[in-house]
């Protein structure tokens, strides 16, 4: 599921040949963003590396799998920033994540950032803080993982 929806993506973004239509792209990517309430925005959630402040929040969701009574659980995300072209960027790092277990997410591969093609479109702050979203991401479903 992670692999399918960064080929989604990557062919997306492989389609739009402008740079501006790209910021565009970003930009719609954004509306989609579950987000964080203004109040609830901590600066413990803060994603340091981000050019923008970009708040993140998660949680883990256990519902029952089947009929043998076990329970899966998966990574939920929200985040919210005030700068339209990071909300777009952390919309699909979180799609990308949204709703998988913590083993999925951790055995994932973050070569992907590469694959996107954003370098030399957004700058490299943003990256930096691209890269530190998935990061974060990957070692809260890395702790969650070794715990079960």
């Amino acid at each position: 599921m992670i692999e399918e929806r960064i080929r989604e993506i990557v062919e997306e973004i492989d389609q739009i040949s402008d740079k501006f239509l790209i910021y565009e792209y970003l930009i719609s990517r954004g509306e989609d963003l579950p987000e964080i309430p203004q109040e609830q925005r901590t600066e413990q959630q803060l994603v340091h590396g981000c050019q923008s402040p970009l708040w993140f929040d998660w949680e883990y969701v256990e519902f029952q799998a089947d009929s043998k009574q076990q329970n899966i659980g998966k990574l939920v995300f929200r985040a919210y920033s005030e700068s339209k072209i990071v909300r777009g960027i952390a919309e699909i790092i979180i799609y990308i994540f949204q709703n998988q277990t913590p083993h999925k997410i951790r055995s994932s591969s973050s070569e992907f950032l590469y694959r996107l093609g954003l370098n030399g479109i957004i700058s490299s702050r943003r990256i930096g803080g691209l890269t530190s979203l998935v990061e974060q991401i990957k070692e809260i479903a890395y702790k969650l993982d070794i715990r079960r």
